[in-house]
Formats: C-alpha cells, sequence, structure tokens
C-alpha cells in the first residue's frame, strides 16, 4: 500500500541524516524550543512523526515534564534507544504506530511536528497533525509549527529547458520529444539560483493549523505577478515559510539559506515571453490524490497578454 511505502521510506537512516544536517531547519526548531520556556516547561508535549526523536530531546531539555514521540516507521526502536542512551527515557515515550491508531496516555500542552514536505503539502503528514489537535490537544494548547504559506515566482531556467526537455528532441536520431513533453509535468525539486527569479513572489495558500480543517488542503487561487526585467519564463516557482511560534520562522524561498526541501518547480509547456512590469496573471489550485493520500495534484493557468499556458502536475 502507498502509506506503508510513505512510511518504510522514513525506517532508512540516510534521510533522516539529510533531514538533521539541514542546520537552516533543525537550528529553527532548536531556537523555537529552547527559547520558549512558557510553552515548554513543565509542560506535556506531543511529537508527531518523530524520527530519530530529536525535537522530543529538545523538548525535554526545554524542561517538559513529559513528552509522546509517536512514530511510525521501523525507526522508532533505534529512536527510543537513542533517547535512552541520552539518559531522557525518563521524560521521553516513544510509541510505535500510526498516530490515527494510537492511544496517547493524556492530554497534551503542545504538538510538535515537522510535517511539512516539498511545495509544502506533498506526503500529506499535516492530517495526522489536525487529527492529534483534534483529539488530543488541550484548549489553548499550543502547535509548532503554527502557521504555514505557500508562495510562486516567475523563473528563467535555459540550463534545464536544454537539458531536460529539448535533449528528447534526438536520442541517438530518435524523436523522443513525447517523453519531453511529459516530464514537463513532474515537478522538479532543485535550488534556485535567486538570479533566475524574475518576478516578485505572491502568496498562494496560508494555513492557520490552529483553525484549519483538512478541507482547507485543497484550494485555489487567482493571484499577479509582476516582470520585474524582460526575460523568457520557463517555470512557476513554490516555496513555502513556516512560523515555528511568534518569535521564530524558517523560510524555504530561494533568496534564504539552502534547505532540504530545497524549491520546487513547475515548468510550462512552453515557456512566456516577458517584458519588465508586464503582468503575469496566474491560477493556481492544489489537492490531495484520494487513492494516493501522500501525493498531490496541481493545475497551474499562466497568461501575460495573448500568451497562455495552462498544465497539471502531479508529485
Amino acid at each position: 500500500m502507498a502509506t506503508d511505502d510513505y512510511f518504510g521510506g522514513y525506517a532508512h537512516t540516510d534521510i533522516h541524516a539529510e533531514m538533521i544536517s539541514d542546520s537552516a531547519r533543525t537550528r529553527a526548531y532548536r531556537r523555537a524550543i529552547m527559547e520558549s520556556p512558557e510553552l515548554f516547561e513543565g509542560k506535556v508535549v506531543l511529537d508527531v512523526g518523530c524520527g530519530t526523536g530529536i525535537l522530543s530531546m529538545f523538548a525535554a531539555q526545554a524542561g517538559a515534564r513529559k513528552v509522546y514521540a509517536v512514530e511510525a516507521s521501523a525507526m522508532a526502536p533505534f529512536a527510543k534507544q537513542i533517547i535512552e542512551d541520552n539518559g531522557l527515557d525518563d521524560v521521553i515515550e516513544v510509541l510505535h504506530g500510526k498516530l490515527e491508531d494510537l492511544e496517547v496516555p493524556e492530554k497534551v500542552d503542545v504538538i510538535i511536528s515537522e510535517w511539512m514536505g516539498y511545495a509544502l503539502l506533498f506526503e500529506g503528514m499535516v492530517k495526522s497533525v489536525l487529527i492529534a489537535r483534534d483529539t488530543w490537544l488541550k484548549p489553548n494548547g499550543a502547535l509548532i509549527p503554527r502557521r504555514a504559506r505557500l508562495y510562486a515566482c516567475a523563473v528563467e531556467d535555459f540550463e534545464i529547458e536544454a537539458k531536460r526537455f529539448a535533449w528528447w528532441d534526438s536520442v541517438y536520431g530518435f524523436d523522443m520529444s513525447a517523453l519531453g513533453t511529459h516530464c514537463r509535468t513532474e515537478p522538479l525539486v532543485d535550488f534556485v539560483d535567486p538570479h533566475a527569479v524574475c518576478t516578485n513572489s505572491v502568496k498562494l495558500l496560508e494555513l492557520d493549523i490552529h483553525k484549519m480543517s483538512e478541507d482547507d488542503l485543497s484550494q485555489s487561487t487567482k493571484v499577479k505577478l509582476r516582470a520585474e526585467r524582460t526575460e523568457t519564463v520557463h517555470a512557476i516557482l513554490l516555496w513555502f515559510d513556516v512560523d515555528l511560534t511568534d518569535e521564530f520562522a524558517l523560510s524555504t524561498s530561494p533568496f534564504e539559506d539552502g534547505t532540504h526541501w530545497k524549491q520546487t518547480l513547475l515548468y510550462l509547456p512552453k515557456p512566456i515571453e516577458v517584458r519588465r512590469n508586464d503582468t503575469l496573471f496566474l491560477e493556481f489550485s492544489v489537492a490531495h490524490v484520494p487513492d494516493r493520500p501522500r501525493s498531490i495534484d496541481m493545475v497551474l493557468r499562466v497568461e501575460v497578454g495573448d500568451q497562455l499556458r495552462k498544465c497539471r502536475y502531479r508529485m
């Protein structure tokens, strides 16, 4: 099953090494936890998707009375061992299983989770956080992160245009351009040079984790981008930021330090030519795939003057 494959991926150490070594991510969470004593000292904490247990251990160091660390993958026994090896097993209890199937022994004051995926919503883990919120969080309890936003801007990318798409036009003398056309519907996760960005950034959606429902994970919006220079637009770039607390945030903007989320590129079926100060009318929708709950479908429509591009993407 797709869900089993998802949790199976988190049983491998490489993915956890990648996340922990993402210093922008891990340091932001550590600061948000360690420098928010009012949220953690003497409190009960639920860590949804604890992985190696690092956020749970930060919470214990911050003075939490009790931490319930939930992990569905085969990493759970290792998290338990790590917690014991660091002398924190008197505070942290690892619960091995899917959050939806577990009984947490008591209501909690704080829920922490690193649920964000590529383009913010890939993986769908926020659904588990919402279940935890509605089932186990005390009234007026805290959620970390508490708010998330997804943004878009336009970029030029002649190099990828040539390497990823035009390359298929002649492969050992064969016309394989059908694959070049198809791979435009496959989002590319990569670091983007800030100099490639040729418009302003606009917010596509905002999620208040305290108030939102699962229905808010499917949204459509219409926005305008402004071209900052005369350029060829090859793709729409997606990035996100989150408010971990009121004081601490984490961003995946191409103008900030890189994270393991990088940025997500949606390549247009055909590039668009823009002149400085042109308006790009952008329509965007996102929804989770019913039979693949960890995946997302995105639909993009971009219009500049008489140039119109439409495409559907799946992650």
